[in-house]
């Protein structure tokens, strides 16, 4: 009877163990979420070098957050929506996609409106501390921003140093070329490709 006891109670403790280890490695592992916006109104993010410099990004990092559980997320802030799901395609596969309402996005609204510097392209990545919600769906309790990269700049330097985490840049002031007005922005058909409309 002892030795059923020590072995069930020896099963208990190895099963705890496994079971704590396989946590541990959940709580290690992160879970983070890759965000680019961008737009056709700007030449940048349809330069051909550009759009190879984002799906090399995708692999990268994922590469080497290989232990992540990584979601990427692409916004296409065109109200176009046959323009911006071409656009969409030429920039790689993605698991989420946001088209249209200019600067007035969900998104946008949310995350590139309230950024260091509103401007695209612009790249964020989050990580995230999920648990399961109410209904035993997925729920983030937390989210920290680890990368708020606005601009071709910001971008190839974070790509030169290989994507640490986090990386942010210090805010800096925003020139003539870095902004555009969404009012203008929705009437976009008028200003040609690679120009920003008055301030």
């Amino acid at each position: 009877m002892k030795r059923e006891y020590a072995v069930i109670l020896g099963l208990l403790v190895i099963g705890g163990f496994f079971l704590n280890s396989s946590a541990i490695k959940e709580e290690r592992k992160g879970d983070m979420v890759f965000i680019y916006f961008a737009s056709t109104q700007f030449g940048t993010c349809t330069d051909p070098e550009s759009i190879e410099r984002i799906k090399n990004i995708k692999t990268e990092f994922s590469e080497k957050y290989r232990e992540a559980s990584i979601k990427f997320v692409m916004v296409c802030l065109d109200s176009d929506f046959e323009k911006a799901l071409k656009f969409i395609k030429k920039n790689g596969d993605w698991d989420e996609i946001s088209i249209g309402k200019s600067f007035s996005n969900e998104l946008a609204l949310n995350l590139l409106n309230q950024s260091e510097i509103p401007k695209v392209p612009h790249i964020f990545v989050f990580k995230n501390r999920q648990e399961k919600g109410k209904w035993n769906l997925p729920l983030v309790k937390e989210r920290e921003l680890m990368v708020d990269l606005a601009g071709e700049e910001q971008i190839k330097e974070w790509i030169e140093n290989d994507y640490p985490l986090p990386f942010r840049k210090e805010q800096i002031e925003l020139t003539h070329t870095d902004t555009i007005k969404p009012s203008n922005y929705d009437k976009s058909n008028s200003i040609k490709k690679g120009e920003n409309a008055e301030d």
